[in-house]
């Protein structure tokens, strides 16, 4: 689609094989990347995001910005994927496969409490600990729809009850994972 001299893909388009973008495209994205790539590129953008909800002193207001964060990760990986987003449908489902893992995002509520009940360095380890509970949802809802998306799968087709293991499994992982990818900085 054109709009004045611009179009939505700012360069030619190459097959190189299943899943290849353009040479380069107007977000700046390197040549030759894969989608996989680019949704990696994605989902480790919004772990970021994630980590300063720990830093949100109000626990309904973390969990709200931790949601649209999410919500805007899917909402770039379906238009990477090329599948259509309505975000009403979105957020159920979102809230359906992270809402059954409460019991994970249960010590970042836990966390809170500490922080609140602790002056100094309760405060401390309970943000960072709600941080990184937060980064660790927001992977494994990442690659649980990545996997789900290179699939050929689309929100309409996805069953949060097929992939809870998997989220779970992925959560874990975020879980070690996160924690060490940033200078040492440990819950």
């Amino acid at each position: 689609m054109t709009v004045g001299s611009e179009t939505m893909i700012d360069a030619e388009v190459r097959e190189v094989g299943p899943r290849q973008v353009g040479v380069s495209e107007p977000s700046g994205g390197s040549p030759g990347a894969t989608i996989t790539d680019k949704a990696e590129e994605v989902v480790r953008g919004h772990v970021t995001s994630s980590l300063t909800t720990g830093l949100v002193p109000v626990p309904a207001i973390d969990l709200a910005i931790l949601g649209a964060i999410q919500l805007r990760m899917l909402s770039r990986l379906a238009n990477l994927y090329e599948v259509d987003f309505a975000e009403h449908r979105v957020r159920s489902l979102l809230g359906s496969l992270v809402g059954a893992g409460t019991t994970h995002l249960g010590a970042g509520a836990l966390c809170r409490l500490v922080r609140l009940a602790v002056p100094g360095t309760g405060w401390v380890v309970g943000a960072a600990t709600s941080a990184f509970a937060a980064a660790a949802s927001t992977y494994a809802v990442g690659r649980v729809f990545i996997q789900h998306f290179e699939s050929g799968g689309t929100f309409l087709t996805f069953d949060p009850d097929r992939v809870r293991a998997y989220y779970a499994e992925q959560f874990r992982r975020g879980r070690q994972a996160i924690p060490g990818s940033f200078a040492g900085i440990k819950p």
